[in-house]
This record gives structure tokens, sequence and C-alpha cells, in this order.
């Protein structure tokens, strides 16, 4: 490393970018894993509207409960 690099590195404009590049990664991250969550819960809500009325009671969901989950995903 030569002598500029490495005064660059620790200038404050740098250490400003650096900052500011950091904060917009920590928003796209957070903003993937919010799709990421949507995208599951979509699926979801379509394999629970697959699913037949015997298969539920069992599982003890019922017609009206499957309503919501499928109509109003969380």
């Amino acid at each position: 490393m030569n002598t500029q690099t490495a005064r660059d590195t620790k200038s404050p404009v740098v250490a400003a970018a650096l900052s500011v590049l950091a904060a917009i990664s920590e928003q796209l991250f957070s903003a993937a894993m919010a799709l990421e969550q949507r995208r599951r819960q979509q699926q979801l809500s379509m394999q629970l509207a697959c699913v037949d009325a015997r298969t539920l009671r069992d599982a003890g969901i019922s017609e009206a409960q499957r309503f919501i989950g499928v109509n109003h995903p969380s």
C-alpha cells in the first residue's frame, strides 16, 4: 500500500462516504428481507388455498380461517 492510498482511506470524506454506503447497504438488505418475507407469505397463502376440506379439518383450520389466510395474508 503506498502512502497516498493510506492517506486517502483515513480522510474524513472517505470515512463519511463509507458510512453512507453502509447505511444504504443496511436499507437495501432490510428491503430485500421484507420482499422475501412477503414472497413466502404469498406462497403459503397459495398453498393454503389448495388444501382440501378434510385436510383443513384435520389441521383444525376452519373454512373461515382459510378464507382470511388466503385473502388477507399478514
